[in-house]
Order: C-alpha cells, then sequence, then structure tokens
C-alpha cells in the first residue's frame, strides 16, 4: 500500500438480522387503534370525545406569549368554579393534580371558561327511571344528538402586532441594560443575607 495507511480489513459477516426487529405489524395496529376509538365513541355516545382543558402559556422565553391546551384544570381553579374534581371528572372537565397556579390572572381565566362551559352543559340522566320520571326517551340513541368530536372550546391564536420602526428615545439610549441587569441579580443573590442580619439587628434592639 501506498503511504501509512490502515490495512483493509472490512468484516461484512455480522449475521445482523439476529441483532434487529422489523414490525411489520403497524398498518394492523393502527387499524386496531382506529376499531378502539370508534368503540369508545359507542360506548359514551353522546358525551364529547375529548375533555375540556385550561388555556395555558408554553414553556419558555421563546414561546411564552402563546396560549394552548394544558393537561387538566387544578384543584384551585375547580374550587373556584364550585366543583370537586370528582364532579369534574364525571361531566367530562379534565384534571391535573401537578399543575399549580402562577398568577391570579390565569386562574381567573380558567375559572371563567369552566363557567362558561358549564352554562352550556346539558347532563341527561342517566337511568331509566330518571329519564323516565322527566319524560325523555328511554334509549338514547332515538334522541336526535350528535356527538361532538373536536377539541372543546380551543382557545384563539395570540397575534402580537408588530412595532413599526422608529427612531430610539433620549431615555432608551442612555439605559444601561448591562449594569441594570447585574445590579437585581446581585440584589436577589444578596438579599438572604441582608434579610438575616436585618432580622438579627430587630432582635438585638428588643433585647
Amino acid at each position: 500500500m501506498k503511504g501509512n495507511h490502515t490495512i483493509p480489513n472490512a468484516h461484512f459477516r455480522k449475521h445482523w438480522q439476529r441483532r434487529i426487529k422489523m414490525y411489520w405489524n403497524t398498518p394492523m395496529k393502527a387499524h386496531k387503534r382506529a376499531l378502539k376509538r370508534k368503540e369508545k365513541e359507542r360506548k359514551i355516545f353522546p358525551r364529547p370525545l375529548r375533555k375540556l382543558r385550561p388555556v395555558v402559556n408554553c414553556p419558555g422565553i421563546k414561546h411564552n406569549y402563546k396560549v394552548r391546551l394544558g393537561q387538566g384544570f387544578t384543584k384551585a381553579e375547580l374550587k373556584a368554579a364550585g366543583l370537586t374534581v370528582k364532579q369534574a371528572r364525571e361531566i367530562g372537565i379534565a384534571y391535573d393534580q401537578r399543575r399549580k397556579d402562577r398568577s391570579q390572572e390565569k386562574l381567573d381565566m380558567n375559572k371563567e371558561r369552566l363557567k362558561e362551559y358549564l352554562s352550556k352543559l346539558t347532563i341527561l340522566p342517566k337511568s331509566v327511571k330518571e329519564r323516565k320520571k322527566e319524560g325523555l326517551a328511554v334509549d338514547i340513541s332515538t334522541l336526535n344528538l350528535t356527538q361532538y368530536k373536536g377539541h372543546i372550546m380551543k382557545p384563539k391564536r395570540v397575534l402580537i402586532p408588530k412595532e413599526e420602526p422608529r427612531v430610539p428615545t433620549k431615555a432608551e439610549r442612555e439605559f444601561q441594560a448591562v449594569q441594570t441587569l447585574r445590579a437585581n441579580w446581585q440584589e436577589k443573590r444578596d438579599w438572604g443575607q441582608k434579610e438575616k442580619k436585618r432580622l438579627e439587628e430587630e432582635e438585638a434592639a428588643k433585647q
């Protein structure tokens, strides 16, 4: 061989068929999932396929101005709307025990969302006796009802108006962004020591 290169030692007999797994049943799995969805539609009729979910902000600085549907309502939001967790689950409202309310504004928004949903909600009696008592048909399928299959009360897309180009003001030109941020970081970092010192001085003054 020319030059100081590696001697060719290609290894082509690795029995690769033994070390891989092929999934030839993908179309059948998709068909089974579709059948399960159809069975769920039939089983819960005339209830909607999806549950009511809260409006939350997307994570991260880049996307936190956008809103989307969350996993479920918090216990505080349900309580503010006059519901318990058990009642919410019975009438198609999602509950999330891990989520926390970080602002009063978002709590109030989801509370109003729940109240709007409850104002539009129609609950049919489950037992045959109660249906007969209210003069409804015994068989629900005979009623002229349709099943809603989309997202319930989907939030509208937030559009931020673009600011027209302009000349910065004198205050904006003189503003020191880095120094201001550093001062704020330092104040946040030293707050615990300063607070501890202040409390110690107050205790000493009382004695």
